[in-house]
Parts: C-alpha cells; sequence; structure tokens
C-alpha cells in the first residue's frame, strides 16, 4: 500500500507572515513578475527557498532583512508557495477594490449647486478661471 498523504497546512503566524510579503510585493506593484516567479519555481519549492537566500538583496525591498530567513525556511513548505501566490492575489484585489472605491467617490472640492444651477441643469465650474465660467458682463461691451 501506498504512503498515507501528508497533509501541511499553515500556522497563523506563518500566515501572517505571508500576508506581510504579500503586502510588501503589492504595494511596490510587483505583483505579476512576483507571482510568475513563484509559480514558476513551484515545482521546486526546496530550490526556490535556496534561492530567496541568494537573491537576498532583492527581497529586501520586499521583506525585512531580519524576516528573510524566516521566508526562506516558510517557503520550504510545498504548501507555502501556492498559500503565497494567493495572498498577492487577494492584495492586489484589495489594492484595486480600494483604489477604484476612491476614483469613484465624488469630488470633495466641487463647488456646491445653487437653486439657479439646479433649476437649468447646469453644474457650476469648480475653477473661477476657467473658460466655461460664467462671467459678469463686460462694461465695455454694452
Amino acid at each position: 500500500m501506498g504512503k498515507p498523504a501528508v497533509t501541511e497546512s499553515l500556522e497563523p503566524h506563518e500566515q501572517e507572515l505571508l500576508d506581510e510579503v504579500a503586502e510588501g510585493v503589492v504595494r511596490r506593484r510587483l505583483s505579476t513578475p512576483a507571482m510568475m516567479f513563484l509559480e514558476m519555481s513551484t515545482p521546486l519549492n526546496m530550490l526556490g527557498s535556496s534561492t530567496l537566500h541568494m537573491a537576498s538583496p532583492l527581497w529586501r525591498a520586499v521583506v525585512p532583512v531580519s524576516r528573510i530567513d524566516q521566508v526562506a525556511k516558510l517557503l520550504e513548505k510545498r504548501i507555502a508557495i501556492p498559500a503565497l501566490i494567493q495572498a498577492i492575489d487577494d492584495a492586489e484585489h484589495e489594492r484595486r477594490r480600494a483604489a477604484k472605491s476612491k476614483s469613484d467617490a465624488p469630488p470633495t472640492n466641487a463647488a456646491p449647486l445653487t437653486p439657479t444651477a439646479l433649476a437649468t441643469g447646469a453644474t457650476p465650474p469648480t475653477d473661477p478661471d476657467s473658460p466655461s465660467a460664467p462671467h459678469a458682463p463686460d462694461e465695455t461691451s454694452s
């Protein structure tokens, strides 16, 4: 008979470490290259964690120096690389959702609508120097 399947899982502190790495990757807008690298290194996760030590100057941009050894040790677990990919993907979706909700928010510097503007359906410009701003009639043009 074959060996029983080994079920690996991450401890809460390990998941927190992966989330920290994922947030650093997303903050630096490196989600796509990081996920591609991790996907390619999944079959070789032991080698990938050794590569992390070798490439530590690059990882310092994402992971605090004091945590690089912890991340490398964690990435030796077969489940860690897919979990890190998922954490990066989740963090990237959250960043995009926050950016979208920020862009959908009404501008805070818009001029208030006056009763006249509401009645005519016009919206006053926010910049008084804009060409579409209503101007007082010129005294010389009578």
